[in-house]
């Protein structure tokens, strides 16, 4: 029977005899064809799931507290102390030998409205807006642009506006006991996996607010030499008046790596499930195959072929099976991650919507050496096969 692949004479000319065959009988078993790519498919997509859920959730600790947030520990500063007592408690950090820099802030809950939504934003307000870079990253997190806070609008983090539903350039409205509403510009969207933040410059703060700012918190960095001694920093800043509480970025981290740490069962669980589909799939239909063309294969036997060549006949077959069900699984994993991702992602958090390369590298080599085992064992039904008794048999 001829297949559509002969009209493209310049690539049919060039197979072999053996390949024109294997083609032929690719497109002559058709149900056989389209169970095992969707068989395959499913396998390879569920371990693209697997790997994905790593890349995108693992790391997300690492993003924040390493790429985005730089700082080391952030100091809240007593609302009841003096100011003279907060500027002690300022220059302490700023004087300490251990500590390689420290910046002034704003930060307070506030709540933020679009249209019908409502949500709560900590709203974050540095006081030097040209060295807060060194402390938080501004970014876009596809294409990693970097972005600055300036007089005009606001930067607001990702999840938050995709939970408003606003995008660059919208006004959302700011809820305040004494102002009432006021509305603010979004001037840029920014890379953020915990928590949700809304940055703002002190003028515009002023301005919007029309009062003076007092700031209740202070961030800093350690020198790298000094890194162990962060906590006890933290000691020394809480002896005075002026501080109420710290936060570390290295403890947050932590514990952030053990809650994402029981999640590495989940990928155990995929890859294993991955593999019994795999496995009972393809043994399934090479079982179904080899019974069904029981005579092809005796009559390759008694035409010289060697148990070998004609289990790579058979096998020619499932490997390029094999490959093709792995690419659409390729397709499919792709979309079922971005759907798992999306539904599992909780409000106070969003995880990243990246697959690594290594990760589609991982999922297309374990599907492939599913497939070789599944043909390590079908061998021996290959190597049984009488050929004598099977010729005599009657269809």
């Amino acid at each position: 029977k001829r297949v559509f692949m002969e009209k493209i004479l310049f690539i049919w000319k060039r197979l072999s005899f053996i390949w024109k065959a294997t083609v032929r009988n690719l497109i002559r078993y058709k149900k056989r064809f389209f169970m095992t790519i969707f068989g395959i498919g499913g396998c390879m997509a569920l371990l693209l799931v697997g790997f994905g859920l790593k890349d995108s959730i693992f790391d997300i600790a690492t993003l924040q507290y390493s790429q985005i947030q730089t700082y080391d520990a952030n100091v809240i500063l007593n609302p009841d102390a003096t100011i003279e007592e907060k500027e002690i408690t300022y220059d302490t950090l700023k004087k300490d030998k251990r500590v390689s820099d420290t910046s002034w802030g704003l930060l307070q809950n506030v709540e933020i409205i679009s249209g019908n939504t409502k949500k709560d934003v900590y709203l974050n307000v540095p006081k030097n807006i040209d060295a807060f870079p060194r402390f938080v990253t501004f970014r876009d997190r596809v294409t990693k642009e970097e972005y600055h806070l300036d007089d005009d609008g606001v930067i607001l983090t990702e999840k938050m506006a995709k939970m408003l539903d606003v995008k660059k350039g919208d006004t959302v409205i700011i809820k305040d006991d004494i102002k009432g509403e006021i509305k603010v510009k979004i001037s840029e969207i920014c890379e953020n996996y915990l928590g949700h933040f809304l940055y703002m410059s002190p003028k515009l703060y002023e301005k919007l607010y029309e009062k003076e700012l007092e700031y209740n918190t202070i961030y800093y960095t350690m020198w790298d030499d000094y890194a162990d001694e962060l906590e006890a920093v933290g000691e020394d800043i809480m002896k005075t008046k002026g501080a109420l509480s710290i936060s570390y970025t290295s403890s947050l981290k932590e514990t952030m790596d053990k809650m994402l740490g029981s999640l590495n069962i989940v990928l155990v669980v995929l890859v294993i499930s991955a593999g019994m589909l795999a496995f009972v799939v393809l043994y399934n239909l090479n079982n179904i195959n080899i019974t069904e063309r029981q005579r092809e294969l005796a009559t390759l036997k008694v035409l010289g072929f060697f148990n070998k060549e004609v289990a790579a006949y058979v096998y020619r077959e499932n490997m390029v099976l094999s490959i093709i069900g792995a690419l659409f699984g390729m397709v499919i994993g792709k979309l079922l991650h971005r759907f798992v991702i999306v539904t599992v992602e909780i409000d106070l958090a969003m995880f990243g919507r990246n697959i690594d390369f290594s990760s589609f590298v991982y999922s297309f080599l374990i599907t492939l050496g599913f497939s070789f085992i599944v043909n390590g064992v079908m061998y021996f039904k290959l190597k049984k096969i009488d050929m004598v008794e099977s010729l005599k048999s009657i269809e």
